[in-house]
């Protein structure tokens, strides 16, 4: 942030409690003996509502959102304990964005094709559900915003509590993986070296704020 703020809860901070759930309670705890089953989200009822809603619905984002679920519980069934550590430490390090931000050593973010030498299959279903949970075929679909609310909405009661000002900068450009190589290659440093999806579907990434004065950057490219 460029100025002082009053923190203002944000509404994707119940789909963060919905990951933490499935992550730790779901596939960590994932065994040959426990087959898959909406059981399994009995102690998170909310989640479970939205799991049981998108299996019978008939929407292109729900049928990714349950499959990846799914599949990726079936891989943690063969891992041993070890190999589950080793996934928790990545999932750890890379939702720990305040640390990420003031570069703790011990808290280092991993990409997809890191973690592809730990499992490629695991990596791939990664790849491919965590950048589209934030755009609208996810997101925007209406028993998620029943629970979590509109994500839009944070942006008028940030401005509702703190008054006016610039959040961050965002440059829009036409090919986000050339923008970003070309950022690295001045020297700067990225928070995101692969683009993700954000707020709309638009393809985004951020410069680390120690690469610019402490300015937040995004580079955001969407679909024309």
């Amino acid at each position: 942030m460029i100025f002082s703020y009053k923190y203002v809860p944000h509404t994707m901070e119940k789909m963060q409690q919905f990951l933490d759930y499935i992550f730790y309670k779901v596939w960590c705890r994932a065994s040959v003996s426990t087959p898959y089953s909406f059981e399994l989200f009995n102690k998170k009822y909310q989640l479970k509502n939205i799991i049981v809603s998108f299996h019978y619905d008939d929407t292109k984002g729900g049928d990714l959102f349950n499959k990846t679920i799914e599949e990726v519980y079936k891989i943690f069934q063969t891992y041993t304990k070890k190999q589950k550590e080793e996934v928790k430490k990545w999932y750890k390090s890379n939702n720990n964005i305040e640390q990420l931000c003031i570069n703790n050593p011990n808290m280092t973010a991993i990409t997809y094709n890191q973690l592809a030498l730990i499992d490629l299959g695991l990596s791939e279903k990664f790849k491919n559900f965590f950048p589209k949970l934030y755009g609208k075929d996810i997101i925007g679909l209406k028993v998620i915003k029943d629970v979590i609310g509109n994500i839009d909405s944070h942006y008028e009661k940030f401005i509702e509590k703190n008054g006016e000002g610039m959040q961050h900068i965002a440059f829009a450009v036409d090919n986000i993986e050339e923008a970003i190589a070309d950022v690295k290659a001045k020297g700067a440093r990225m928070i995101d070296e692969t683009p993700r999806y954000g707020a709309g579907g638009a393809k985004i990434a951020f410069v680390h704020p120690k690469s610019s004065n402490r300015v937040l950057v995004e580079l955001t490219q969407r679909d024309k």
